[in-house]
């Protein structure tokens, strides 16, 4: 699996959710992870460090801000798709609040034995490093057994290491790839 930034993750968490409910995670090889899993709260966002990886309900209507003001989406489309998002969250929020997000998940519950390939950067100003740093210490501590392999890429932003260093970043993941 190659998860790019909260979305991928977002995939990824799925399909392990369905191939455990069908005890089918032996069909996950490795799982190469491009610029995420990220935190989901706002102090969490806000501070980067001392992490909580508590959820909030107004992260998302902030976080689809931030996503659509970087992708520069017109400022009267952005408000108009964040006050959409208030209204709903409160219907759907109970029923699914209890449902980790990606950096969570990652973090506290996924219990996977593949190896994982972490691909990062100091630079990315949406995913904080020190967060996804911290999840590998999470996850070696909990499977010291499970080969985690990081590489911190210098100068990219976010899910842009490839574009900005193609050579590192097509050896790195071809060398994951074959070591799997």
């Amino acid at each position: 699996v190659h998860a790019f930034s909260n979305n991928g993750v977002i995939m990824y968490q799925h399909l392990y959710y369905t191939l455990a409910q069908h005890n089918r995670l032996d069909l996950i090889k490795g799982l190469i992870l491009d610029s995420g899993p990220g935190p989901m709260g706002c102090r969490d966002n806000f501070f980067k460090k001392n992490y909580t990886d508590k959820t909030s309900m107004v992260f998302l209507p902030i976080a689809l801000y931030s996503v659509n003001a970087a992708n520069k989406i017109p400022l009267s489309e952005n408000l108009r798709q964040m006050k959409d998002q208030f209204k709903a969250l409160p219907k759907h929020y109970k029923y699914c609040h209890n449902v980790p997000w990606t950096g969570p998940f990652l973090t506290h519950e996924e219990k996977g034995e593949w190896p994982i390939l972490l691909l990062y950067s100091k630079e990315d100003v949406l995913m904080p490093y020190t967060y996804l740093e911290r999840m590998v210490e999470y996850q070696t501590k909990r499977n010291p057994g499970r080969n985690i392999v990081t590489n911190r890429f210098s100068g990219s932003g976010h899910v842009a290491h490839l574009k900005k260093s193609p050579e590192n970043y097509t050896n790195t993941v071809h060398s994951f790839m074959k070591s799997l």
